[in-house]
Formats: structure tokens, C-alpha cells, sequence
């Protein structure tokens, strides 16, 4: 089946227009990052720290439900041992910083200007062998 298109409305291209990079503004994103955890928080889930881990042995030892024995197992398993390393392969062509906003830059301008359409994503199909 074939994709059909999607044209931008002029309210999506404004707002394109409006957040595309522009050289030389200050960048006014998140820039300290995620906000720390408050200390009260801290200190709290501390205190109880120990609390929950007893309540999870409770479970895994006491549980009549298979189930929860074995997700308490799991998270006792999973803090004392680490998981496998997994080999990543990564395909990364490096350009300067300049060519890279100049490369963005162009592609929004053609979306804006519609010389190029966003195609809509279709939905993936269920796997015939899994049934």
C-alpha cells in the first residue's frame, strides 16, 4: 500500500518558521538540564529504603501468586548482577557543526516553502507468525 503524502498547513509551516535555528540568537533551551531531585525527597525515600526492601522479600518468599515471587526475584537479581554487555554497531559520518545547521536549515526551508512533503507514517502491521 502505498504512502500518501501529507501537506503542511500554513499554521504548521508559521510554526516552523518561528522555531527553526536563526545564526547568531542564544540558544534558550533546557540548558541546566533536569531539575535535581528536591533533598526532602531524598531524605524520604531513604528512610523507607529499607521498608520496601523487606516488603519485597516478603514477597518473593510468601506470595501465592507465581508471578510476584518472580518480578521480586527479578528486581533482587538485577541490582546484584549486572546485564551483558551488547554490541552496538553505529554508522556516523562526522561534519563540522556549521555544515550540519546549514544541512537543517536547508531541509526546514524546503518543508516550510513545501518544496518537500512529510509522508505520513503507517501504523506497523502485526506479525503473521507470532499467532
Amino acid at each position: 500500500m502505498a504512502k500518501t503524502p501529507k501537506k503542511l498547513s500554513d499554521a504548521q509551516k508559521a510554526s516552523l518558521s518561528a522555531n527553526a535555528f536563526k545564526p547568531g540568537a542564544k540558544w534558550t533551551g533546557n540548558s541546566k538540564g533536569r531539575p535535581p531531585m528536591p533533598q526532602e525527597v531524598k531524605d524520604r525515600a531513604a528512610m523507607y529504603s529499607l521498608e520496601g526492601v523487606d516488603t519485597v522479600y516478603d514477597l518473593m518468599t510468601t506470595s501465592t501468586n507465581e508471578m510476584v515471587k518472580f518480578k521480586a526475584a527479578e528486581l533482587f537479581v538485577s541490582l546484584m548482577v549486572s546485564k551483558a554487555a551488547q554490541k552496538v554497531e553505529h554508522d556516523v559520518t562526522v561534519v563540522h557543526a556549521s555544515e550540519f545547521l546549514a544541512r537543517a536549515n536547508a531541509k526546514a526551508k524546503e518543508i516550510i516553502e513545501g518544496t518537500i512533503v512529510a509522508e505520513a507514517i503507517d501504523p506497523p502491521k502485526p506479525d503473521e507468525d507470532a499467532e
